[in-house]
């Protein structure tokens, strides 16, 4: 995991906090996931999240498996 500050592994950014999207493509379903928290490069847009919110990201994709919609986007702290 990277700290608040600490340089980018790929550029000579730093790492900040931020929010970051990801996209899910599962059976011909697309899940969006807006605002996640993350540690951002601020140089090459790199980032990593932390382990308790890709624990919460997991659970979010598995409930959306269950679901099966075409579409659908989700802001991570309005279900965090």
């Amino acid at each position: 995991m990277k700290n608040k500050g600490e340089p980018c592994q790929y550029c000579d950014g730093t790492y900040l906090p931020g929010k970051v999207s990801e996209v899910f493509d599962y059976d011909d379903s697309l899940l969006v996931v807006r605002a996640i928290p993350a540690l951002v490069c601020g140089r090459c847009n790199d980032y990593c999240i932390d382990i308790k919110v890709a624990d919460k990201l997991d659970k979010i994709v598995d409930e959306f498996k269950k679901e099966i919609k075409s579409e659908k986007i989700i802001i991570f702290d309005d279900v965090a």
